[in-house]
């Protein structure tokens, strides 16, 4: 049986990993929807769907509590002048997995892609693609289309 025109639809509106990414960190650093949506030349509904569908992810904060790890709550000892936010590496690691994309430490400002144009946060100091991908292609395949 052929799929209904309801369900083609949602299929074309699916967001990528990357606009994932992309509505989290631009709606964790105070973006407003429509600011958000125009950015990434999506949909507002999409954005305010997924923002609806999804509030938990969306505004991490790098609040400190002093004394406690950040990714399970025990309490630190706190030694020497630099204050420990985890109690372990293993720790450590697992909070930034889950909230690597939360924090960009280079930049506050979008940048733009130099490939798509999809505005993105700089991860590094003079990034130009949001992607591998983008990269990618516009490194051994956007010679392929000049004639």
């Amino acid at each position: 049986m052929p799929a209904s025109p309801q369900t083609e639809s949602r299929k074309r509106n699916a967001l990528t990993e990357l606009q994932i990414r992309q509505i989290r960190n631009f709606r964790g650093h105070g973006f407003t929807l429509a600011q958000t949506a125009e950015a990434l030349k999506l949909p507002l509904g999409t954005v305010k769907t997924f923002c609806h569908r999804h509030p938990e992810h969306l505004f991490i904060t790098p609040k400190e509590d002093a004394g406690h790890c950040r990714q399970c709550g025990k309490p630190i000892e706190q030694a020497g002048h630099k204050k420990k936010k985890f109690c372990s590496k293993t720790c450590r690691l697992q909070w930034w997995g889950k909230h690597q994309e939360s924090y960009s430490v280079h930049s506050q400002e979008p940048s733009t892609c130099q490939h798509c144009g999809i505005q993105f946060f700089r991860i590094r100091h003079g990034q130009k693609f949001c992607s591998h991908d983008c990269y990618i292609k516009h490194r051994y395949y956007a010679s392929d289309a000049t004639p």
